[in-house]
């Protein structure tokens, strides 16, 4: 069974009845959600009964993701790829397709332990390495067992001796008998890794087959796409290398070991390691190529999760139909600069779908709190992702008695029964499937070109570490970080470009244009290494009308090492010939920017952050105030509009005419966003927008404590429930005097009667939440709140008198007793007030 490959450049402008209304949620507006099959998974399990809980909690698809076993960790029930494994697959995919659940796989595979036999040749390898010194005669040296590419003696002067005939094959020993005189020994060894060579396309196609060949006798299917996560552990070499290398960069990588390890002169090292490791980076692009191809040879989309950073990040991620980034742990703003790359790759290639999988709290997934996943998931939206992946959902394992273990028994994840985040979680899915709706329309709407100095960072400091947790840090101090944070900081919207894209760079009206976009100019980051060849494209495009902004100094120096003072002269003879009537530079990137005529939005001022996209007849923009303060300020925009539409992505009818203004020759709109909250801000360039107006709440109107005694019942969880209990206060039902409340997880019911003077729009306020709140308003369901803040518009369900309240709140998994940690806060801790609204 085929699915037919369908991927459109532009994805299609949202429908609506009037301006102020959300499109319909089509199925890849809705998140995925990652789904563990461990290997003691029984392969009698049943898949559709979680699968329909799945579809219930508003998710639009599935990846399944192949685990190692949870309970006994030799246990292979249900083995990655075994003919049961592909029965139960088999099964997932037609309940999926009756769902209407897309269905994704990770083809990494569970384990090392799980693999399948790798010929020795095929697998990855670490290099060993080899360094040694003699001063001449007899010289007995053990070599790794795995077995030695390259090994040479260097004498002081002269050229080296190739100490490959001299090792003996069965002992794993060279014995050479060396001439007299000081001689340094210098080889690469190899350590086989227990999985494939992904710098080999023939290791990488082998291993694929071994995949499409389980598929082959299924009624199974290929997924809807096949994902790859990318991380190289601890390969560092291949056998192709040598080969590749002198293909590549000219000259024979064996000759120029001593500089490799760090013993030549300084500028020598750093070309030699340069081009060790640009080499790698490209083998490993030609390995992605090799899967993206056989993907899409089966029906199947290609999608990855770029973990790490080898080699340049634009060019991998601009490999595959569906780039993606794997964050592992909660991100921070910090990480937003070097989030932007999948995002960068898919606009300049034209693919409309950037994928983002966020993981869970680096201390305890168990404690990873709904206001964290919210928190995360708008900052990945921020980078340019319109296609979220949450980790994750553990299949039901069987307990010693062979039934299916209850929720509570499973391993805690961020998601699934059991976690204290899946009780409410559709509130969560239905607010990421409005905010995907907008972000998937449309087209990118960036303003400049952020050149990634690829050379530059190939050299410095060992490299850019391969531990993602790592990277942030590695590149903080770097011009490159630097000037992309400025532009963030500034309001101001960039793509980052490679080498290999400006290759394909046009011009047009003074723009540069690439993937069916136009720059205003591009950005050299106080780069030091550049390729005469991309110089030359510089060259180009500046003589056919484009604009180059230098930060700092100009680069000085070619990467790599065959002819650099050659090839630098040529670099040098190109920037001569750069018209300088194209040229800008300076230290401070925004005010040359605001110089060309780039026009900052000012919300960044502010503490917002935003996401612009055009559509037909303006701009949208998903904003989020990311400041720990209320923002209530008339806002410039940057586009030009008439009239505009504010939507609450968090409730399907928040949502009305902006308030607007023109101000000198700016459109204003009036944004008000508690510390937190995001907006969708709809604009139009011609006509005025159509709709309700939009209700916000009243600077000077004096909101309502809710005030009186609350009875609090606990309705639901365990393991016991502690008695109910009356209380004027609120706060943690942890401070209580009940030994039971300490461990309990589930959901109590707190209810009050409260008093509305008269008709009129009202926004319930519940304070703080420990952590998700379902409302009821004299029995009719008002809204959920997954995460602060927690404001709901509750207008529609009051009366005028008394009213009754009922706040079911639902906790987190509280610490292992074992743990001696204390118990967090659980329940309703208000403050709860009622606000009006005013148009």
């Amino acid at each position: 069974m085929f699915r037919i490959l369908v991927l459109p450049l532009l994805l299609a402008a949202p429908l609506m009845a009037h301006d102020a209304e959300w499109p319909d949620a089509m199925q890849n507006h809705r998140p995925i959600v990652r789904w563990w099959w461990p290997a003691d998974l029984s392969p009698e399990a049943d898949p559709h009964h979680e699968l329909e809980q799945i579809a219930a909690a508003g998710f639009g698809g599935v990846e399944i993701r192949p685990a190692p076993p949870l309970r006994n960790r030799t246990a292979t029930n249900l083995e990655w790829l075994s003919p049961a494994w592909i029965d139960r697959f088999s099964a997932a995919t037609k309940t999926a397709d009756r769902l209407g659940l897309k269905l994704d796989l990770s083809n990494n595979g569970p384990s090392s332990a799980n693999l399948p036999p790798i010929p020795p040749f095929e697998l990855a390898i670490q290099s060993v390495p080899i360094i040694a010194t003699t001063q001449g005669g007899p010289l007995d040296l053990e070599v790794p067992a795995g077995g030695v590419d390259c090994l040479g003696a260097w004498p002081k002067h002269g050229p080296p001796v190739d100490l490959l005939p001299f090792i003996d094959l069965e002992t794993h020993q060279l014995h050479w008998d060396a001439p007299p005189g000081t001689w340094r020994i210098y080889g690469i060894g190899r350590e086989a890794k227990n999985y494939p060579d992904y710098f080999s396309t023939t290791a990488t196609a082998n291993a694929l087959a071994y995949f499409a060949d389980a598929f082959l006798e299924s009624d199974a299917g290929f997924p809807r796409s096949s994902t790859l996560e990318t991380f190289e552990q601890q390969a560092d070499w291949t056998s192709a290398l040598v080969g590749a290398f002198q293909h590549r960069r000219g000259y024979d990588l064996r000759t120029q070991l001593p500089a490799l390890y760090g013993d030549a002169e300084a500028g020598t090292v750093e070309r030699v390691v340069t081009d060790y490791r640009e080499t790698l980076a490209d083998l490993r692009r030609d390995t992605l190529i090799t899967w993206h191809k056989w993907a899409n040879d089966q029906g199947s989309l290609s999608r990855t999760h770029i973990n790490g950073i080898t080699g340049n990040p634009i060019d991998l991620h601009g490999v595959p139909d569906i780039p993606g980034m794997l964050i592992e742990g909660l991100p921070s703003d910090d990480d937003l600069p070097l989030l932007t790359f999948a995002a960068s790759a898919a606009h300049l290639h034209a693919k409309p779908l950037i994928a983002a999988t966020v993981f869970h709290s680096p201390r305890d997934p168990a404690l990873t709190t709904p206001a964290e996943m919210k928190r995360a998931v708008d900052l990945l939206w921020l980078s340019g992702a319109n296609l979220l992946v949450l980790d994750g959902i553990v299949s039901s394992l069987p307990d010693e008695s062979h039934q299916i273990a209850s929720p509570t028994t499973l391993p805690i994840t961020p998601l699934g029964p059991g976690s204290g985040r899946w009780e409410n979680i559709q509130s969560f899915t239905d607010y990421i499937a409005r905010c995907q709706s907008i972000l998937q329309a449309g087209a990118p709407d960036p303003d400049v070109l952020l050149y990634y100095p690829t050379h530059d960072l190939s050299s410095e400091r060992g490299g850019i570490p391969s531990d993602p947790a790592k990277q942030t840090e590695w590149f903080l101090p770097t011009a490159f970080h630097r000037t992309a944070r400025a532009l963030i900081e500034h309001g101001i919207s960039c793509d980052y470009a490679s080498d290999l894209l400006i290759q394909n760079a046009t011009v047009s009206h003074g723009r540069i244009i690439l993937g069916g976009m136009a720059y205003k100019t591009l950005i050299l980051p106080e780069v030091r290494q550049l390729s005469e060849i991309t110089a030359k494209h510089l060259l180009e495009l500046t003589l056919q009308g484009a604009t180059l902004t230098v930060i700092g100094d100009w680069p000085r120096d070619v990467p790599g090492f065959p002819m650099p003072d050659i090839r630098r002269g040529t670099l040098f003879t190109t920037f001569q010939n750069i018209p300088e009537s194209q040229i800008r530079e300076g230290e401070d990137p925004i005010e040359i920017l605001t110089e060309l005529g780039v026009v900052p939005e000012a919300m960044a001022s502010h503490g917002l952050r935003f996401v612009r996209r055009s559509h037909n007849e303006g701009s949208h923009y998903f904003i989020v105030n990311r400041s720990k303060q209320r923002v209530d300020a008339w806002i410039p925009l940057s586009t030009p509009a008439i009239s505009a539409v504010l939507m609450d992505p968090r409730f399907l009818r928040r949502s009305g005419i902006a308030p607007s203004r023109v101000r000198n020759d700016r459109f204003e709109v009036q944004l008000t966003l508690e510390p937190g909250e995001s907006r969708i801000l709809r604009t139009f360039r011609e006509r005025e927008a159509e709709g309700p107006d939009w209700f916000e709440l009243s600077p000077s109107a004096y909101p309502r404590s809710i005030a009186g005694t609350w009875n609090v019942a606990f309705i639901s969880g365990g393991p016991e429930l502690p008695d109910e209990y009356e209380s004027p206060l609120l706060g943690s039902w942890t401070t209580l005097d009940d030994p039971r409340v300490d461990r309990f997880q589930g959901t109590a019911r707190y209810s009050i009667g409260i008093e509305v003077p008269q008709d009129g729009k009202w926004l319930l306020d519940l304070g703080e939440v420990a952590h998700t709140a379902r409302v009821t308003i004299n029995g009719n369901e008002a809204g959920t709140s997954y995460a602060p803040p927690h404001l709901l518009d509750v207008s529609r369900f009051l009366k005028t008198g008394t009213n009754t309240l009922a706040i079911e709140v639902t906790n987190l998994p509280q610490p292992a007793p074992e743990s001696n940690d204390p118990p967090g806060n659980s329940g309703l801790l208000g403050p709860v007030r009622l606000i009006p609204l005013t148009e």
